[in-house]
Order: structure tokens, then sequence, then C-alpha cells
């Protein structure tokens, strides 16, 4: 409304402007919000079709029985959050999505996968000193990218070792994340210093690497069910 009032006033909507569709794009830095009205609003909907439709083919609201998600385009960026409304058949549908750097995870995530298989290969082989290094790296891969789709600009604009590590914790602690996740990184994070760095002798059976990478495992599912 304060957004209708303001283009009425600015004279760049008529006094009887009637709302149909409305959109607001979030971004997750300092960029104000976008909002968009009636023929301005820009989305993918998928949902049930009343009768075959061919690609490319004009649908209206009498073809679709049913919404099931309303996206935004690829027009928009792939880090963005939005709140988007449009009536159909006289009422209104409404869906948001709050997940902001969609994009940033989306690519964590995937190296993260990739990283996953190499920590696999290295237990396989006993060389437990990389795999612990390698498993680290991907737990804080996931752990960074379950942070991002939360909107915070500090952390969105840089991520340390340790940012991630007080801040999944915090997160874990409000129930966000399973607990096991948490320690995990924690864990990884200590042993990685005796791997790679040489603090102290490193101390870690071969059934306690096999339980950190079926919780890892685990984890990526997760982050994967939350993010795409």
């Amino acid at each position: 409304m304060p957004e209708i009032k303001k283009r009425i006033s600015a004279k760049s909507l008529p006094s009887d402007f009637v709302l149909r569709k409305a959109q607001v794009v979030m971004f997750p830095d300092e960029r104000k919000s976008l909002v968009r009205l009636n023929d301005e609003v820009r989305a993918i909907i998928s949902g049930k079709a009343t009768r075959p439709i061919n690609q490319g083919e004009m649908v209206t609201e009498s073809d679709i029985s049913e919404i099931m998600s309303i996206q935004l385009t690829d027009e928009d960026p792939a880090d963005a959050g939005h709140f988007t409304g449009l009536i159909i058949r006289g009422e209104w549908v409404l869906q948001w999505d709050f997940r902001y750097n969609r994009g940033k995870s989306k690519q964590m995530l995937n190296t993260a996968q990739d990283y996953l298989k190499a920590a696999r290969r290295l237990l396989e082989g006993q060389n437990i000193k990389p795999f612990v290094d390698v498993l680290y790296s991907t737990v804080e891969l996931l752990a960074t990218a379950q942070l991002l789709i939360v909107p915070d600009p500090k952390y969105t604009k840089k991520q340390t070792h340790a940012s991630t590590q007080i801040k999944y914790s915090g997160f874990t602690k409000l129930g966000n994340f399973k607990p096991e996740y948490a320690t995990t990184l924690n864990k990884l994070s200590g042993l990685r210093d005796q791997a790679r760095y040489l603090k102290g002798d490193l101390y870690i059976s071969e059934g306690d690497c096999r339980k950190y990478l079926e919780i890892v495992e685990d984890m990526l599912k997760y982050t994967e069910k939350i993010i795409t």
C-alpha cells in the first residue's frame, strides 16, 4: 500500500488503481527491495493444467486448476528472495521464498559434493591426514551454504573459519540444524590443526573417520533439501 499510495501521489498510477498482482524482490545486501505491481510482476508459475498445453502456447487462468509454486525468473538475481501474490479466479494466491544467496549456496553445495567424493577416496586409501583436511573443508562449505540463505549482510560479505563456527553453533542451539552437524564441524576443525598444520599428534580411529563421513553425507542431503 505505501508503494501504491506513493505512485498515485506521483500520478504514475491512476487514482482508481486496482491491484491484481504484486511482487517484492529482496536482496541480501544493502540494495533497496523492488516492488512490482500488476503487469510489472515477473514470475515462473508451476501448476496443474486443466487441458493439454503445447510448449510456447498462451496460458490463461482458466487453464490452471491449481498453482503449485511461484518462483523468480532468471532475469532476477539468483541470490534474491521474494514475496509474490496474484489473483486467480477471484482469490489471492500468495507465495514467498525468503532464502537469500541461493546462487552462492548452490555453488558451495556443488563444490562440497566434489570434496566429499575426494574424502571418500582418501579414506579408502587410508590417507587419514588428507582425509581429515578435505572432510573439514566439505563440512565447512555445507555449513556456510546453510548460513548464507539467512539474511546477514556482514556474513554475506565475508566469511571466516571462526565466524562460520560461531554462527553455525549459535544457529544449531536455536534448533535450526542437527546438533551433530555443528559438533562435527568443530571437531574436524581441531583435528585439521593436527592433520594439516601438525599441531600435535593426530589420534582418530577408522571407525570415527567413517562416523564423521556418514554425518557429513547426511548434512549434504539436508543442505540440498533446504537450498534446491
